[in-house]
C-alpha cells in the first residue's frame, strides 16, 4: 500500500518536472524568435510543432507575457501574426472565463 503512495507521488513529480522543462523550453523558443527577429517562425512552425504535441495552451500563456511585456511593439508584424495575436487573445479569455465558472 505504501509503495503504491510512493510510486504515484514519483509519477507526479515527474511528470510536473516534465511539464516545467516544456514550459521552459516553450518560454526560450518564444524569447530567441523575438530576440532574433523570427516571428514568422514562432507563429507558423513554432505554434504548429507546439500544438502537434498538446502544448498551445502553454505556448499561449507564455507568449502572453512578452505580449504584455511589449516584445513585439518595435516589430512590423504581418496581418496574419496580428489576426493570430488578437485570437491568442481572446482564447486566453474565454480561458479565464470557463474557468471562474
Amino acid at each position: 500500500m505504501i509503495e503504491t503512495s510512493r510510486a504515484t507521488a514519483v509519477e507526479e513529480t515527474d511528470i510536473k518536472t516534465e511539464l516545467k522543462a516544456e514550459e521552459i523550453a516553450i518560454w526560450i523558443a518564444i524569447e530567441f524568435c523575438i530576440r532574433i527577429k523570427c516571428i514568422d517562425f514562432l507563429f507558423s512552425t513554432l505554434l504548429n510543432k507546439f500544438t502537434e504535441y498538446k502544448l498551445e495552451e502553454a505556448f499561449f500563456k507564455n507568449l502572453e507575457t512578452f505580449i504584455i511585456g511589449g516584445s513585439f511593439k518595435d516589430m512590423i508584424l504581418s496581418n496574419y501574426i496580428l489576426r493570430k495575436i488578437v485570437s491568442i487573445s481572446f482564447w486566453l479569455n474565454s480561458l479565464n472565463n470557463n474557468n471562474d465558472l
